[in-house]
């Protein structure tokens, strides 16, 4: 025979821990119910592509003579495969690419190098071509090549723009500061030096004539024999 009081006395106990347990899964139900309000919510943002993997030194063709820090190389890749054709045409002495790439007042220049023979002599003793500078403006790019020999090295200014896929670069008269070898001009600043304009050519004047005395008379003129 079942004890009542006994019975109660379970059935107080169950309802005592069902009313504890009823407040956490009342709880429990409606945090899941915010999650999925929550969740339905959520908009995802959109995905950005990763940026395009900027051009790397290795990607340009370089001479073997030929240094191009990645840290100068520009985000236009047009710009950097110019300054890169210039940098291996003196690298390697191509008298020939590199005419096509200079003005007519470089050309000639070049030409005339090339006629006594200094600028084979001195792409013969290049050992390093070091782009050291380089600042774009949109339509034209500024860029500072050292050029290394066994004397030490010395800085080369170069202002090119493009046209019609091709680049025309002419020399820049610059200071160029002592240095043993090229990465010691890094960073350099392109300053130009004054450079006379060169005026027209003034001929020899004839020397001034002597004042004439007006108080002088003029002697009659002398006949001659048979006149």
């Amino acid at each position: 025979m079942t004890n009542p009081a006994r019975t109660n006395k379970h059935t107080r106990l169950g309802l005592a821990l069902a009313c504890l347990t009823l407040p956490v899964v009342i709880t429990s139900c409606g945090k899941k119910e915010d999650q999925a309000a929550d969740s339905s919510a959520f908009t995802p943002a959109p995905v950005t592509p990763p940026p395009a993997p900027r051009l790397r030194p290795a990607d340009l063709g370089l001479a073997s003579k030929v240094q191009f820090p990645a840290e100068l190389m520009p985000e236009n890749e047009d710009e950097a495969r110019g300054v890169a054709s210039l940098a291996n045409a003196i690298a390697s002495g191509d008298a020939d690419n590199l005419a096509g790439m200079l003005d007519r007042a470089d050309a000639a220049v070049l030409s005339e190098l090339r006629e006594s023979g200094d600028w084979e002599r001195s792409t013969a003793a290049t050992t390093a071509v070091r782009v050291v500078s380089l600042q774009s403006t949109g339509s034209s790019v500024r860029v500072g090549l050292a050029i290394e020999d066994p004397a030490g090295a010395y800085l080369l200014g170069w202002e090119g723009t493009q046209s019609r896929g091709s680049w025309t670069f002419r020399a820049l008269p610059v200071v160029s500061p002592p240095a043993s070898k090229a990465s010691d001009l890094d960073g350099v600043a392109l300053a130009e030096m004054d450079v006379p304009a060169v005026g027209p050519v003034i001929e020899d004047a004839p020397p001034p004539r002597p004042p004439v005395d007006q108080n002088q008379r003029r002697r009659p003129a002398t006949r001659g024999l048979g006149g």
